[in-house]
């Protein structure tokens, strides 16, 4: 016990990032891993397509084996038919004449191995940085806290998130019409505004909690800058739910902060009017997505493919699920079942009681963070724990209302479960700065 301690302060929270851990873990095998098995058959042929992905041969649905003894290509079930008339290859590769073409064909057996390594080494990447992420962690629960209350330290987190959100703005500018959204800096490995939203935080508490002055209209204007400038600069990527997630969190933690409503009302105001100029901006985009939303069946394989298979998946899963492992339409048929649409998966596996029970631990870890605010001193510590449960709530219910089509489609990650680096170290480097709140404040928590 005093090694979980020494990881981490508060056991509870450690057990139930575990149990995240396991679940993402099953999440990301199930998604990646287990179809390949399913659609295995060593004598299957592949094709390059377009893409220049190794995609199964196929006319009219059915499979084809090559038949080295014939040298053609011919309908895979013929072998279960008639297992001693063919002599299908399992290795190598060849050059076939079809009525769709000429193509460079490879039995599924050649490739298996590589597809099953590449499959895998997302589990072994996710274990990787969960690893990293318990030492980040770690790291930051012995930093003292109070580090982040130096103004220094403050605009230097603040300016450098700026900065490198500036970076993707100006990589949007560069890059050409209908071009993928500029939100990563490297691949798709490092998104900036993953670790803005545990920058704002820090930077909010600091201005109601330390310099307690946000009440002065110049710092209340200075403040709400920082904040309009994160959410245009998000916007612009474009992310638009990512945009306004911020500026519902920074209104949230100003709202909790004791803002007098003679600076909130225009605060919200002005937010508001940031927001409609940035529908307009993106009018086209939206209303295409509102559009799929609204009517996802006259789009079935465009704007609205994902929801029409999300929903699929869930009515798959029905009460009890159709078990641990034997529901495979979401991992098949929806691109993102590890990252967005996570839940798809797992309710398709585990059902409604499996959804519930993972719905009711992630309301008693964030209860965890809101009673540690409760029983800690100090605005500023306040405000940070409850900003980082703000975050990590809103984030689970925004994933779950979009699988759901309770709302329109948006790339929000489930903490600690959905695949994805950057949302996974930041959202442990906020429970590090709770953690390091926690040790240095434990005499009055009596938790």
């Amino acid at each position: 016990m005093k090694l979980f301690q020494r990881i981490y302060p508060d056991r509870f929270i450690l057990f139930i990032i575990f149990i995240f851990f396991l679940i993402s873990q099953t999440a990301i095998f199930i998604k990646n891993v287990l179809p390949l098995f399913v659609s295995y058959n060593p004598y299957a042929v592949l094709y390059k397509n377009d893409k220049g992905r190794w995609v199964f041969y196929k006319e009219d649905n059915v499979r084809f084996f090559y038949d080295i003894k014939e040298k053609r290509l011919l309908p895979l079930p013929y072998i279960s038919l008639y297992p001693d008339k063919f002599k299908p290859a399992k290795f190598g590769k060849y050059e076939v004449k079809t009525s769709l073409g000429n193509f460079t064909v490879v039995p599924y057996g050649e490739l298996f191995p590589r597809k099953l390594f590449k499959a895998f080494s997302k589990n072994v990447k996710s274990f990787i940085f969960f690893i990293f992420g318990l030492g980040i962690m770690y790291l930051f629960s012995r930093i003292n806290y109070k580090i982040f209350k130096e103004k220094k330290v403050i605009y230097t987190v603040v300016i450098t998130s700026i900065i490198l959100l500036s970076v993707l703005f100006i990589k949007r500018l560069m890059s050409p019409e209908g071009a993928m959204p500029s939100r990563w800096l490297f691949g798709t490995s490092f998104q900036p505004s993953e670790f803005s939203k545990i920058g704002l935080i820090i930077f909010l508490a600091y201005y109601i909690g330390v310099k307690g002055e946000i009440e002065k209209k110049a710092n209340f204007i200075f403040v709400l800058f920082i904040l309009i400038a994160h959410a245009f600069l998000i916007a612009m990527q474009p992310d638009i739910g990512m945009a306004l997630f911020v500026v519902l969190l920074g209104v949230s933690l100003m709202l909790l902060g004791g803002i007098p409503l003679r600076l909130f009302v225009p605060a919200t105001t002005v937010l508001g009017i940031l927001g409609i100029f940035i529908l307009l901006m993106h009018s086209e985009h939206i209303m295409k997505r509102f559009a799929g939303w609204l009517n996802p069946l006259a789009y079935p394989y465009d704007k609205g493919y994902q929801i029409i298979k999300s929903l699929n998946a869930i009515a798959n899963g029905g009460l009890f699920g159709a078990g641990l492992g034997k529901g495979l339409y979401a991992p098949i048929y929806i691109r993102e079942s590890d990252t967005d649409y996570v839940i798809s998966l797992l309710i398709e596996n585990l059902g409604i009681a499996g959804f519930t029970f993972i719905l009711l631990i992630q309301i008693l870890f964030a209860l965890r963070l809101f009673k540690i605010a409760y029983r800690i001193y100090g605005i500023y510590e306040k405000l940070v724990i409850v900003g980082v449960a703000l975050n990590f709530l809103y984030s689970v219910f925004v994933n779950y209302a979009m699988a759901m089509s309770l709302i329109p489609p948006k790339g929000i990650a489930l903490p600690f479960i959905s695949y994805g680096i950057s949302n996974l170290l930041a959202n442990f480097i906020a429970l590090g700065i709770v953690g390091s709140i926690y040790r240095r404040n434990g005499d009055v928590l009596n938790l």
